[in-house]
């Protein structure tokens, strides 16, 4: 079972919440009974990068960031897009997975359009 908490994010919690939900259930379905938190942190910036995930296979924090390193807004559907990466790393993170940082990228920016898609821009 997974519960979510947001911060720095004005309005759309509950849509958040649901697409990050929806793309976890993508990994595992119903099959997580234990609880896990994940923390989604929107934050001004996260340079150098937009996003990052860490933790353990219980609790995980993604962080999102909201300004690009030129300190340009960066758009709801481009941090969806953010959040889907790493929410992949967070399924890793989760089936506790021996993998290398280049594999983790590239499992990453492989699916995240797909789930973006299918979870985000559809609802």
């Amino acid at each position: 079972m997974f519960y979510f908490y947001i911060t720095g994010l004005s309005g759309k919690h509950d849509r958040v919440e649901m697409y990050a939900e929806k793309v976890l259930k993508h990994f595992f379905g119903n099959r997580i009974k234990r609880p896990i938190d994940i923390e989604l942190r929107f934050e001004k910036t996260c340079e150098p990068a937009v996003g990052y995930c860490h933790g353990d296979h219980e609790h995980i924090v993604i962080e999102i960031s909201k300004h690009d390193i030129n300190k340009k807004k960066i758009s709801i559907e481009d941090m969806m897009l953010t959040l889907a990466h790493e929410l992949v790393h967070a399924k890793q993170l989760i089936r506790k997975e021996k993998i290398n940082h280049n594999q983790s990228e590239c499992e990453a920016y492989d699916i995240e359009q797909l789930l973006f898609d299918k979870y985000w821009s559809n609802n």
